[in-house]
């Protein structure tokens, strides 16, 4: 049980990669905390847990949303007192073209997979540096290096955003040791 013990926040949980990673995080012996937006699929998932052995509570908020985050945190302090891992994984996609996207599909694609990122990474910076332990995992895609012909145009930018903002909390974060002086490239 690699995880015993451990306090993880999944975004994007009530399907797919979400779920199989908190899944995969309770049978590590993780607790986790479930996030999204659909209601319904989080209760579902939150039952499976907890009736299986496991610890797990669901959050339904708008993690875009900072003062939904802040709730979100206030929450599992006080459901498990700590937050060990977050694992930044909800996002969406619209499909169209430059022609055919709308300037609110834009918008929403990166409030939806690059603010959220922010949002969630800066709600818990602060408690694991007290606790002298945690872990960021940001859920990007090969479209954010590469672009992406069967989206429309704001997933592949977006998921280029999560990887630099991936690259930027490392080298504020990480401990001295382990970021190289003479490397302004490292990462």
């Amino acid at each position: 049980m690699r995880l015993k013990d451990r306090v993880g926040i999944i975004t994007g949980a009530a399907r797919g990669i979400g779920k199989a990673i908190a899944l995969t995080f309770v049978r590590e012996g993780a607790k986790v905390v479930l996030i999204d937006v659909d209601k319904e699929k989080l209760q579902i998932l939150e039952h499976e847990i907890v009736n299986n052995g496991g610890e797990a509570i669901a959050v339904s908020c708008d993690i875009t949303k900072s003062p939904g985050v802040v709730e979100m945190v206030n929450q599992v302090y006080k459901a498990f007192g700590r937050i060990d891992i977050l694992v930044n994984n909800a996002g969406i996609i619209r499909r169209g073209t430059i022609e055919t996207v709308s300037e609110g599909d834009w918008d929403r694609v990166i409030e939806v997979n690059l603010k959220r990122t922010f949002n969630c990474s800066k709600a818990v910076v602060e408690a694991m540096k007290t606790q002298g332990y945690g872990k960021i995992v940001n859920v990007s895609s090969i479209a954010g290096k590469m672009g992406d012909i069967t989206s429309a145009p704001g997933y592949g930018p977006s998921k280029a955003g999560v990887d630099a903002l991936t690259k930027t909390l490392a080298r504020q974060l990480a401990p001295p040791q382990y970021i190289p002086s003479s490397s302004p490239n490292y990462f």
